[in-house]
């Protein structure tokens, strides 16, 4: 066992020394525009992706990595007709992350990172079913997920994020200010 932990501490030494670069640091600012899977989806409906932009920006050094904040926005529709009864689902998310960029995940064109997000979520349920009211509700959403980027330049670049927040997945391009 105690073999196996110098194994593994020697390997996060290694890594973080290999790994050490500039895609996120102290200071960075980063616009994330992204295009995703809904949280919920209807067979046969039509849907408009979840989209959203979010921000981040790395604000200290907490232990081996650093720590970022920032902000999200998103926007997601659905409907669905069946004879004269037509459906809509609307959801739209305000909120604020922060995320945590472990130092031996973060080299000079990629950033593997952790994120937490809580925000505001309004949904809408709109129907001219008169056995499913109109409904609209606001609530808290709370999110946790992993995602990663890579740069092709020193500004541009790819990203994906996975777990529970807006989206369960969540693709698009990053743009270093």
């Amino acid at each position: 066992m105690k073999n196996l932990l110098s194994f593994v501490l020697m390997l996060l030494i290694s890594l973080s020394a290999m790994a050490q670069g500039d895609a996120f640091t102290k200071g960075s600012k980063v616009i994330n525009a992204g295009i995703g899977l809904p949280r919920y989806n209807y067979t046969n409906a039509n849907f408009f992706p979840p989209i959203s932009l979010s921000y981040d920006q790395g604000i200290m050094e907490l232990g081996p990595g650093i720590l970022g904040i920032g902000g999200i926005v998103g926007y997601y529709g659905s409907t669905y007709k069946y004879g004269t009864y037509k459906w809509g689902w609307r959801d739209i998310l305000v909120g604020g992350r922060a995320s945590y960029h472990p130092n031996f995940l973060v080299g000079e064109k990629h950033d593997v990172y952790g994120v937490v997000t809580l925000g505001v979520d309004a949904y809408s349920f709109t129907s001219n079913d008169p056995f499913f009211p109109e409904s609209t509700s606001v609530g808290l959403l709370f999110g946790v997920s992993v995602g990663g980027r890579y740069f092709f330049s020193p500004k541009f670049g790819v990203f994906g994020e996975l777990g529970y927040s807006f989206t369960y997945a969540t693709l698009g391009v990053s743009l270093k200010l």
